[in-house]
C-alpha cells in the first residue's frame, strides 16, 4: 500500500486520508494502523500522536505523559512488535497500539 505524507495530511495512493493538526513529521505502520507523529508547538497540543485505521477514521490520540508544555512527544519508532514514543526529556514510553495508552515508561539514551 502506498502511505506517505505532505504537510498536514497522510495520503493513500496521492489521495488525501487523514488531515492532521499540525505538520506530520513522521508516518509509521504496522499493517493494522497508521500511528503519526506531527509538530506539537502550542502549550495544548502535547497529545500529537494519532492512530488512524486504512480508512483514515481516528483510532486515538495518545494520551498526556504529563501536564506540562514539554510533554509533547518529539519521535515514534517500533522495538519489536512494541510502539514506542519518547519526549524531549528524555522518556521513553510503549503505547497500546489498541488504545494509545502508556503501558510502561523507561528513560530513554539519546
Amino acid at each position: 500500500m502506498k502511505l506517505e505524507f505532505k504537510e498536514i495530511n497522510v495520503l493513500k495512493y496521492g489521495k488525501v486520508l487523514y488531515t492532521a493538526p499540525n505538520e506530520i513529521e513522521k508516518i509509521l505502520t504496522d499493517g493494522k494502523y497508521i500511528y503519526i507523529l506531527f509538530e506539537s508547538e502550542k502549550e495544548n497540543e502535547n497529545e500529537n500522536v494519532h492512530c488512524i485505521d486504512y480508512n483514515g477514521n481516528l483510532k486515538w490520540e495518545i494520551e498526556r505523559l504529563r501536564s506540562s508544555p514539554d510533554a509533547y512527544y518529539t519521535n515514534i519508532y517500533f522495538h519489536g512488535d512494541e510502539l514506542w514514543v519518547y519526549d524531549p526529556v528524555g522518556v521513553a514510553c510503549c503505547i497500546d497500539k489498541e488504545t494509545g495508552k502508556i503501558l510502561r515508561t523507561r528513560d530513554h539514551k539519546f
